[in-house]
């Protein structure tokens, strides 16, 4: 399996434009062979700041994901409403590692993490 962390960061105020952008994506994105999970998650305290949490069978279903037109139309629609985009790739296996939230006082590990369960703290 993989795991991809994508953090978005919206310009103030464009977080609503952003999630409602974002759900044909996920619509689509859950319909492709080899997605396990594909979700949105976001803080009501920053609304502006957003977490895709996927997993993938494979790395070879997340480069056919790359190259989706849904995907790449999410993209070009993005290029206004966003102030910073990071996606951190990592695969399964013995040497998967920790993620480090932003801030640095939390460590993830990510099989841990729930599939289908927001957070909203």
């Amino acid at each position: 399996m993989v795991y991809v962390i994508a953090y978005l960061t919206a310009h103030a105020g464009k977080g609503d434009d952003v999630v409602a952008l974002a759900a044909p994506l996920i619509d689509a994105t859950r319909k492709e062979e080899g997605c396990i999970s594909y979700d949105l998650y976001r803080k009501p305290a920053e609304p502006d700041s957003l977490v895709f949490v996927e997993t993938w069978k494979s790395r070879a279903a997340l480069d056919v994901h790359f190259a989706e037109p849904h995907l790449k139309t999410f993209k070009a629609a993005m290029a206004d409403l966003l102030v910073e985009a990071r996606v951190e790739v990592v695969p399964s296996g013995k040497n998967r590692g920790h993620l480090t939230c932003p801030t640095g006082r939390r460590k993830f590990f990510l099989p841990a993490l729930p599939t289908r369960r927001r957070f909203t703290a």
